[in-house]
């Protein structure tokens, strides 16, 4: 199987966190399927040398220093294909979306040339990969499968005023073989849209990264959060939920975002500043060290089609405590934490305040099995697999 992936979003050298999980995913293919080869394509998106904001209009002299293409083999079977094109606002010539496709369409005849035509492509977002995916997949003849990451879905930028899809995204996500929801409340999402070739496959977790490890107890409560410290993450609530617990704890939060300091501002108005240790950005190594020392993990977020730092921590042995915000029903169960209301923060305090008195009672090992069985890199591969046996020609 030869596998071209487009993804909307993916690490560069001044964004090295912006869409790791499209890396890591590709890895974990390459990894679990020696025998396949894995191609990504990449134009620079999330690299600040290749945007052009509308805010800095002197940045458009940046288009007479257009980078050369390369490539990077990550390992034997996993090889990255860059060729830079710029982005800018969609409101000016569709934000280069033609450029930003012909880039694509070189990285692809490179993956050709020192492989073979590949057998899917598959586009990571709506937008603009699946538009991307769309238009190479008629010119190449060749099926694509779209993993749907926006949250919410779609994007308010991708509804018209009478609150349907835009065809910007909704005929490419018509005309794909198949669109891969990450939870059954976005494959419910999809449905009501009309969109019917659609299939659940829940995103992996590296199992052998995240593990277990003996970790010195704390001496009081320590609750994890981790994520972009914007409005879908909750944080607000979270912070209003812990100021009406009387019992100690500590909040640790990785992350940054546009709202960190109103947020800061926020615990120190209602008094609980000195308990909240704000990590900033961390490392895959880091989040990984985060959780294996956690006491449990809480996710407060508004909406996620999955939450994948919730197996993450489940993986480390971890109990969780989650909002009902579309993915993490999808992933916990009484043996693992508990869920409340989603945006109740009386709610959100209650199951937090319950899961101090008793996260010593979850078994570590049993949360653990639970990722292993259903999340691990086995489990996806063969869902994937199997999906693409049903659109790849015999």
């Amino acid at each position: 199987m030869n596998l071209f992936i487009i993804p909307s979003w993916y690490p560069s050298a001044s964004n090295p966190i912006y869409g790791t999980f499209n890396k890591e995913q590709a890895g974990l293919i390459a990894r679990g399927k020696q025998d396949w080869n894995i191609g990504v394509s990449t134009w620079g998106q999330g690299d600040s040398s290749y945007l052009i904001p509308a805010s800095s209009p002197f940045s458009i002299f940046k288009l007479f220093q257009k980078g050369e293409k390369s490539k990077t083999h990550i390992t034997q079977n996993f090889t990255e294909y860059f060729n830079p094109a710029f982005t800018w606002t969609r409101k000016w010539c569709k934000g280069n979306i033609e450029g930003i496709i012909k880039s694509n369409a070189v990285n692809l005849d490179s993956f050709i040339n020192d492989f073979v035509k590949p057998d899917v492509l598959i586009a990571q977002a709506s937008y603009p990969a699946a538009v991307i995916a769309n238009r190479l997949s008629k010119e190449y003849n060749i099926p694509f499968v779209v993993t749907v990451r926006m949250s919410p879905f779609p994007f308010t930028e991708f509804l018209t005023r009478k609150g349907s899809i835009k065809e910007i995204i909704k005929k490419p996500l018509e005309e794909a073989d198949y669109l891969i929801a990450t939870s059954n409340s976005l494959q419910e999402r999809l449905h009501d849209f009309g969109f019917k070739k659609v299939r659940v496959i829940n995103n992996p977790v590296d199992t052998e990264f995240f593990h277990m490890s003996p970790r010195e107890k704390a001496n009081e409560c320590r609750i994890l959060t981790i994520g972009r410290i914007e409005e879908q993450k909750g944080y607000d609530l979270l912070i209003k939920a812990l100021s009406q617990l009387e019992i100690p704890f500590e909040l640790r939060i990785g992350g940054d975002g546009s709202k960190t300091d109103e947020y800061k501002k926020l615990a120190k108005n209602l008094g609980i500043d000195e308990r909240i240790i704000w990590l900033g950005i961390l490392s895959r190594e880091q989040v990984r060290d985060e959780m294996q020392a956690c006491s449990f993990y809480v996710l407060s977020s508004r909406h996620e089609t999955f939450g994948n730092v919730i197996p993450e921590a489940m993986a480390c042995g971890k109990p969780i405590v989650s909002t009902r915000c579309g993915g993490p029903e999808d992933i916990l169960n009484d043996k693992i934490g508990y869920l409340c209301e989603n945006m109740n923060v009386e709610d959100l305090a209650e199951k937090i305040k319950l899961m101090i008195n008793n996260h010593s009672q979850f078994s570590s090992e049993e949360i653990r099995k639970e990722v292993v069985t259903n999340f691990s890199p086995e489990v996806w591969l063969a869902q994937l697999e199997s999906l693409f046996k049903e659109i790849v020609p015999k």
